[in-house]
C-alpha cells in the first residue's frame, strides 16, 4: 500500500484534502508527544535532581515554542475532529467547507489570545 497522500493533495487542492493531511500529520505528531511526555515523566526514576534539569530544560523559550506548537496540534486536531463528528453524524456533508473554515476561524482565535500566556514578554 503506498501512502500518496502529497500526490493526491496536488491533484485535489480542496480543504477536505487540507484538512484530511494536516488531521494526519497532527494525529503523528500527537503520538511522537505522548511517548515524549511519558518519557519526561519516567525520568523522576534517575533522581529529583535529575528530572529537574529536564524541566529547567523545557521552561526555555525553545520549550515555549514547542509547547505553543503542540498547543496549534491540539487545537486543530481537535476542531477539525467535531468538524468531522459533525459533517458525519448530523449529516451536513453540503456544508462541509463553511465549517472548515468557521473551525480554522475558532482555531485561530484561541491561537491568538493563547500568545499571552505562552510568551509573557509579548504584552
Amino acid at each position: 500500500m503506498k501512502l500518496n497522500y502529497l500526490k493526491e493533495w496536488v491533484l485535489n487542492q480542496k480543504p477536505g484534502m487540507f484538512s484530511f493531511l494536516i488531521q494526519r500529520l497532527t494525529g503523528v505528531a500527537l503520538v511522537f508527544y505522548l511517548f515524549m511526555h511519558i518519557w519526561s515523566i519516567g525520568h523522576i526514576r534517575s533522581g529529583e535532581k535529575s528530572f529537574n534539569d529536564l524541566m529547567k530544560a523545557y521552561n526555555s523559550p525553545s520549550g515555549h515554542v514547542i509547547e505553543y506548537l503542540l498547543l496549534l496540534c491540539v487545537l486543530f486536531h481537535m476542531v477539525n475532529g467535531i468538524r468531522i463528528v459533525a459533517v458525519d453524524f448530523l449529516s451536513m456533508t453540503r456544508s462541509q467547507k463553511p465549517i472548515f473554515w468557521g473551525s480554522i476561524a475558532v482555531m485561530i482565535v484561541i491561537a491568538v489570545f493563547s500568545i499571552f500566556f505562552f510568551f509573557p514578554e509579548v504584552k
